[in-house]
């Protein structure tokens, strides 16, 4: 009996709905105050749903019109030929042929073929004409032409002209006036602003700062490019990272010798104001060899023809994996010499920061300013020395 009422019902429900389609298609307006549904064409419209602007729409399936003008409600899909405004809101894909004025909410995909002014929503893919507003997607989101506001994007964030685009994995744009922030890489031909990714970031031409956890890549920059590691670039007057390949930069490699006793051989790179300097050797003090590596960054401070004065901040390291490491960090104001274009002779002192397991049995005795002790680490400040030569590549 259950069964038999529950079929009578749904067969009651279907003939309301063809009677509604019935009643929709008698009628010539280009719009309804109501269009309710199940999937198209059983719905209040039949099959001039496509002709027919709605001021609200609700579908247990899917629904097709060709505007809405405040809201629209799908179980699955949402399909507007024109333009939408207000909320759009389905389960699986949302579409409009035309733009979306207000909010699209989408369970999968969003697509709006014109332009979106508010927020795009969507569990998995965004895409838009244009921006103006919020595009936010869980894997990525694609806007074909100009993006005015912020995309943002779990794995992707795609589009041509951007001012904001923030992505788990990777952002890429024309033009970018903002920021782009990935967790992995950058892709931008002109930005102002900041590019800021955990591994990589590329442009062509840079007005602002990149900042990267490996490596920037550029053609022109005004400005600086930050990396954990290596800045690539044609020009740029502030690259700080231990490697910096600049082309209107300079190269040098030499060799010098602290007061610790290490010889190393040092690669300085960068810009003729800042640079990073690279550097590994060994030490041999008390007949035991150790191996010894250096990183730091380095200023300018005063320059003219034949003589310079080199302010650097480093860090080493020295150690034979077997007895600890000596860990000093180091200010060091260094004038230098030029003989012609390519031989510089340099040497000074420098405040040391010491920090190693024991205080003389790694390497020589300094005359400390000052010591401390504290569960097996001795901390102190010592004064050092540093000279050497270097070739300019």
């Amino acid at each position: 009996m259950e069964n038999n009422t529950e079929m009578k019902l749904r067969a009651a429900l279907l003939f309301l709905l063809l009677c509604f389609s019935e009643i929709a298609f008698s009628q010539s307006d280009s719009s309804r105050p109501v269009h309710i549904g199940f999937c198209y064409p059983l719905s209040t419209n039949g099959t001039d749903a496509p002709y027919i602007t709605n001021g609200a729409s609700f579908h247990a399936i899917a629904g097709v019109s060709f505007a809405e003008a405040s809201f629209c409600l799908s179980g699955v899909v949402s399909s507007v030929r024109s333009d939408a405004r207000g909320l759009l809101l389905s389960g699986v894909l949302s579409i409009t042929g035309g733009g979306m004025n207000g909010c699209m909410i989408s369970g999968c995909t969003g697509i709006v073929r014109g332009s979106v002014k508010g927020l795009q929503l969507s569990g998995c893919n965004g895409i838009a004409g244009s921006v103006s507003g919020c595009q936010l997607s869980g894997f990525s989101g694609v806007v074909k032409d100009s993006l005015t506001g912020a995309q943002v994007s779990g794995f992707a964030s795609i589009s041509r002209y951007a001012e904001n685009q923030v992505s788990g994995f990777c952002n890429v744009a024309r033009s970018v006036s903002g920021i782009q922030l990935a967790g992995f890489a950058n892709v931008a031909g002109a930005l102002s602003g900041m590019q800021c990714a955990g591994f990589i970031n590329t442009a062509k031409e840079i007005s602002g700062v990149q900042l990267s956890g490996f490596i920037n890549i550029a053609d022109k920059v005004k400005g600086a490019q930050i990396a954990g590691f290596i800045n690539i670039a044609d020009s740029c007057e502030y690259p700080v990272g231990l490697i910096n390949i600049i082309r209107s930069g300079e190269l040098w490699l030499g060799a010098e010798a602290d007061e610790t006793g290490s010889a190393l051989l040092a690669f300085r790179s960068g810009s003729s104001h800042l640079y990073g300097i690279l550097a590994a050797g060994v030490n041999n003090t008390g007949n035991k060899l150790r191996y010894a590596l250096e990183g730091g960054l380095g200023l300018n401070t005063f320059s003219t023809k034949h003589f310079r004065l080199k302010t650097e901040l480093t860090v080493t390291s020295v150690t034979a994996f077997d007895d600890g490491v000596y860990m000093r960090s180091a200010l060091r104001m260094l004038p230098a010499v030029r003989f012609g274009d390519r031989i510089e002779l340099y040497g000074g002192i420098s405040g040391c920061f010491i920090n190693t397991p024991q205080r003389d049995a790694l390497l020589p005795d300094l005359p400390y300013l000052w010591e401390h002790r504290r569960n097996g680490t001795f901390y102190g400040i010592a004064l050092g020395a540093v000279a050497g030569i270097q070739v300019r590549l």
